[in-house]
């Protein structure tokens, strides 16, 4: 595995920063690199993402008023899928029962303004809001793997009751809305990076990975890959909510749920969720998230360190690694309803 891009970048011409040391350590010898880091990656990811969340939670708890309102997270970091807080910042959600004093939002906004290791914008939800929307899109899944940070827990757990009433109660329309735009979509452009039609994050044939924080459509094995497995999830979860599960019951299946997808696959599996795949399916596609989860992090990081549109060229045995685990998990999502 080897890179194309810039020299990497220091804090003076003299000195080189750690990061770029890294860096040069790791393109020195990436293969040794990429061994010894799939060995400890999902424990690393879990031990950082905590690390960071923790530190997160008390910065917020330690500069903010106390209130009937909580703050939790979404996304990578309430999956505990992370190892970058730089290219890939922390979201923040607020939310309330009652309309949120608006100084709590003023102090919040003042707190994360221009730090890059917290997503500038911030949402604001209450019990009135559609917590199945998010930016005007219909996406009922972000709220499944939200993480509490501070603030009343018992809101925390008003939230996740309202917003498994709105799953529950969502309009066959509005639900089919979110399985095209989302679910059908992402599998869909899986299926387009196997038969090599889109090659801008990621070119099997070639061997190529692409990565460029400032380019939303060159995120490595994010939206190419991982994605498709993640929103397949959420429907499979989405589905179970609307189904025979009273509220009650729904509620305690999330408060349940396991941080992270490899978990998540055995929690599902373990409540009949995904008996439509065989063990050695759910073991393959396990492997093939946490391949694509390194390389994502990989990319990341790298990106971090040099400060340009990184470029990584797999050798023959990862680029074929690399097209099974795509080509499998079309197979493999295709069989989960």
């Amino acid at each position: 595995m080897a890179t194309r891009s810039s020299s990497i970048s220091s804090s003076s011409d003299k000195i080189p920063t750690l990061a770029a040391l890294s860096t040069k350590k790791f393109y020195e010898s990436p293969e040794k690199a990429t061994d010894s880091f799939r060995v400890k990656h999902l424990d690393l990811c879990s031990t950082f993402a905590q690390s960071i969340l923790d530190r997160k939670a008390h910065l917020l708890s330690q500069n903010l008023l106390e209130g009937s309102y909580c703050i939790f997270t979404t996304g990578s970091d309430g999956r505990l899928e992370k190892l970058s807080d730089r290219e890939s910042p922390v979201e923040l959600v607020v939310y309330s029962s009652d309309n949120l004093h608006k100084e709590v939002i003023s102090k919040l906004q003042e707190l994360v303004k221009d730090r890059k290791d917290f997503f500038q914008v911030i949402e604001s939800k209450n019990k009135n809001s559609k917590l199945c929307e998010t930016l005007e899109k219909i996406i009922p899944t972000r709220g499944l793997h939200s993480r509490f940070l501070t603030g009343n827990k018992s809101e925390y757990e008003s939230y996740l009751k309202e917003l498994i009433s709105q799953i529950k109660n969502m309009s066959i329309k509005d639900y089919a809305t979110f399985k095209k735009d989302f679910v059908r979509f992402s599998i869909s452009s899986l299926n387009k990076y196997n038969s090599n039609k889109l090659i801008d994050a990621v070119d099997l044939k070639n061997g190529l990975i692409f990565f460029d924080g400032k380019n939303f459509r060159k995120k490595a094995t994010k939206y190419s890959h991982l994605r498709s497995i993640q929103y397949k999830l959420d429907k499979v979860i989405c589905d179970h909510i609307r189904g025979k599960l009273s509220e009650k019951e729904s509620f305690e299946f999330l408060t349940k749920m396991p941080a992270n997808i490899n978990d998540l696959i055995d929690f599902l599996s373990a409540n009949k969720l995904l008996d439509k795949i065989s063990v050695a399916e759910k073991e393959t596609l396990k492997k093939a998230y946490n391949l694509s989860l390194m390389y994502l992090h990989i990319a990341q990081n790298l990106y971090v360190a040099m400060n340009t549109p990184i470029e990584i060229k797999l050798d023959e045995s990862q680029s074929k690694e690399l097209q099974d685990n795509f080509d499998a998990t079309y197979k493999i999502l295709q069989k989960i309803q």
